[in-house]
């Protein structure tokens, strides 16, 4: 079985999966992406995150943002280099290696052409949200997933932590969830 790739329009995603509130503000764009980011890491196997990439529009603050991100094994493009996403992601089609194995997930019209074009497929955002909201969390789970799991909830010395494991130190029941947001957009920034 051949591998599938999977390039998300992020906002267009955002939108169409109604996380993104009417009123929109740095903050909320932030949430917004870090609560996508989340839904994907719960729906999509680890096999399939590490073929996923996200691509986010940047119109403000372009020397301040980051060109490629990590998240959960998914590549995040943010657009600092494009005039807008679309032309990002319509470079990643044409660049891609596999197009057949390509699923662009996006509601726009200009991708899904370009997509056809290099005989790759195409989705609503919308249906692809659909998609994945009526498959069970963490599909396809593998033993490096459990393995992963179970090395982060071990409770160990701060000087025995193995290195290449990661723990966070808030929850949901420790702090409220505007603080756990910020706390984690921080993170993102920060890597």
């Amino acid at each position: 079985m051949s591998k599938q790739f999977y390039i998300i329009d992020g906002y267009n995603f955002l939108h169409a999966a109604g996380m993104i509130p009417r009123s929109v503000g740095p903050a909320t764009l932030g949430r917004s992406r870090q609560h996508l980011l989340h839904f994907l890491e719960s729906r999509l196997s680890l096999q399939e995150r590490s073929n996923t990439t996200i691509v986010f529009d940047v119109h403000q603050l372009k020397n301040e943002i980051a060109a490629y991100e990590s998240f959960a094994q998914m590549t995040i493009i943010n657009a600092v280099n494009y005039p807008d996403a679309d032309t990002c992601i319509e470079e990643l089609i044409i660049k891609h290696s596999a197009p057949k194995q390509l699923l662009v997930v996006s509601a726009d019209h200009r991708l899904h052409r370009a997509a056809r074009k290099r005989k790759a497929t195409a989705i609503d955002s919308e249906d692809f949200h659909e998609y994945l909201n009526n498959r069970e969390s963490n599909p396809q789970k593998t033993d490096n997933d459990d393995k992963e799991r179970y090395l982060q909830e071990i409770d160990y010395p701060q000087e025995d932590l193995p290195k290449d494991v990661k723990f966070s130190s808030d929850s949901l029941a420790e702090t409220d969830e505007l603080e756990l947001w910020e706390k984690r957009i921080n993170e993102l920034e920060e890597e």
